[in-house]
């Protein structure tokens, strides 16, 4: 059984290097859900695979994955969520934040939220977190490992 905790989940994507809230909100359901969009395969599936399900099991959030290559999930969230029927959150690569970000596909991310839940600034490499801006606003978390600063989960 794999452990979920923050680390584990930010080393998962190596070759991809945000988590990204789509412009777009999740509809109240009885039992949440959470669609999540990503590229990840081979061993990297594998382990978002054991990932997701810790995660649905410490939680009781349940999330629809979808896998799609990467060129195609970027081609498909650029015309799925201005037509609302993107998913919640997706994984893509730091380059394509600001590409993103200025057609309004991204979703900006509070500041003081995010730290709220626990990813700062400080516990990662200033290039990475400074990754997931986009003209002053932060659209992307960090999917890569933090630095070697402690990190409280």
């Amino acid at each position: 059984m794999v452990k979920v905790d923050r680390r584990g989940f930010l080393r998962v994507a190596a070759g991809a290097a945000a988590t990204l809230p789509i412009a777009r909100r999740a509809s109240a359901q009885a039992k949440p859900t959470i669609t999540y969009w990503n590229g990840l395969t081979g061993a990297d599936g594998k382990v978002m695979d054991e990932l997701i399900d810790q995660f649905t099991k410490d939680t009781g959030v349940r999330v629809e994955q979808q896998r799609i290559p990467w060129a195609d999930l970027y081609a498909k969230l650029q015309v799925s969520v201005p037509a609302g029927q993107g998913p919640d959150i997706a994984l893509i690569h730091t380059v394509e934040v600001s590409h993103f970000a200025s057609d309004g596909v991204l979703e900006a991310i509070d500041e003081s939220a995010a730290a709220g839940k626990g990813f700062r600034g400080d516990d990662y490499l200033p290039s990475t977190w400074q990754g997931g801006v986009y003209q002053g606003k932060r659209y992307a978390i960090p999917s890569t490992c933090p630095s070697t600063s402690s990190i409280s989960t």
